[in-house]
């Protein structure tokens, strides 16, 4: 029932944020009321509308400092469930543990009377053995006497102290457990007075006449969805700028006739990658056959210098590391994004490049760490050329 109301003050909550619309109910009022009704009857209605205005805003205010105060008085109960049983547990094993000490200081009695018992038993049965024997037996059955009560006493001492530790853990517990209950009680009260605001407030809601504000909130919901459609279709095209500008200027460079190496790749579907490079499945330009689709690794065929540029699109909730990578070396240049905790419709994208030297047979890649929420094609694309 609590879940229940809590979705309604939330759909609540939304709908009142496009209540104040005050140009508009301006608008609506003065067509409903003539121009030949009286200033003063407009200024009325005008200061009741404010003080209705001030009133749902104040009434949101308290529906989020309700809601809040719920949510803390579940976590805090949950606690305190898990604490009462936690402390129920020790509670029951010191018992156990004070059942045991109890038995093994019977036991241990028993077994001192069944001794001072074969004492007095060798006493009373030998005095006649005992004055035969000559003063060093004598005083070797002294020490062992003296050595027994010594023991005993120390097993006594040691059985008082664990009692008394026993005592203290389980008053320890019992006034752990008292204080417990005591929270867990004024919890209960709290979460009853927020059951009553919640029923209130239900009723509040469903009294509301909120039709046209949810049409209102579609026809927003839709605009924004054209927008964000937009913001991706702007996205691809200045990609695709970008892609040719680097190859007309690979046909620049290269207008020489020299040989040439350029490459440019880009991955057909997204994924989520950690510690692995990120591979540029789709070739679209691979000039001297360096670059491995199947590993996305660019191997170099000749010593020289190098450029690198990468990019890739990150969409909402999501975050994505993308370093420059020579020979499993990382080298400190990272494309990065970061959307965590954003809403649905959000997306960024991050284009990094580096200029590296490198020699025959080095091998450099875009090396993913913690990479997710990467989209795929047309929304990323690795490429390189040799200078």
């Amino acid at each position: 029932m609590m879940e229940k109301s809590i979705f309604i003050i939330l759909i609540f909550l939304s709908i009142h944020g496009y209540l104040a619309l005050p140009a508009k109910d301006e608008t609506e009022e003065n067509n409903l009321y003539p121009s030949t009704t009286s200033g003063k009857t407009s200024s009325i209605l005008r200061d009741i509308l404010n003080q209705e205005s001030l009133v749902r805003f104040s009434m949101v205010q308290k529906i989020q400092n309700l809601v809040m105060d719920a949510i803390d008085s579940k976590n805090n109960t949950e606690i305190l469930k898990n604490k009462l049983v936690y402390l129920g547990k020790e509670l029951n094993a010191l018992e156990a543990m004070d059942q045991r000490l109890e038995q093994d200081n019977a036991k241990l009695q028993q077994e001192l009377s069944a001794i001072y018992e074969r004492i007095n038993d060798t006493q009373n049965h030998s005095l006649a053995s005992i004055q035969r024997l000559n003063d060093t037996e004598i005083y070797l059955l002294k020490r062992q006497f003296l050595a027994l009560r010594r023991e005993n006493e120390v097993v006594k001492l040691e059985n008082l102290k664990m009692k008394e530790q026993l005592n203290v853990d389980v008053n320890t517990a019992r006034n752990e457990t008292s204080t417990l209950k005591v929270q867990y009680e004024k919890l209960l009260q709290k979460n009853e007075a927020f059951e009553s605001n919640l029923h209130r407030m239900e009723k509040e809601i469903k009294s509301t006449n909120i039709d046209s504000r949810l049409m209102m909130i579609e026809d927003k919901f839709s605009n924004f969805s054209r927008a964000v459609d937009k913001a991706l279709n702007d996205i691809r095209k200045d990609q695709n700028a970008t892609n040719i500008q680097k190859l007309s200027f690979l046909s620049a460079v290269n207008s020489d006739g020299g040989s040439v190496v350029a490459f440019t790749a880009y991955a057909s579907s997204g994924k989520d990658y950690n510690s692995e490079p990120i591979i540029f499945n789709s070739v679209i330009t691979n000039e001297g056959g360096a670059y491995n689709s199947n590993t996305g690794i660019f191997t170099s065929p000749a010593v020289g210098v190098y450029v690198f540029t990468w990019t890739h699109l990150t969409r909402y909730g999501q975050y994505c590391h993308a370093y420059l990578s020579k020979n499993g070396t990382i080298q400190n240049i990272d494309a990065h994004t970061n959307l965590s905790g954003l809403s649905s419709g959000v997306y960024t994208m991050a284009t990094m490049s580096g200029t590296l030297h490198l020699s025959k047979g080095d091998r450099v890649w875009i090396q993913a760490n913690h990479c997710y929420g990467f989209l795929g094609a047309p929304y990323n694309s690795f490429s390189g050329w040799k200078l």
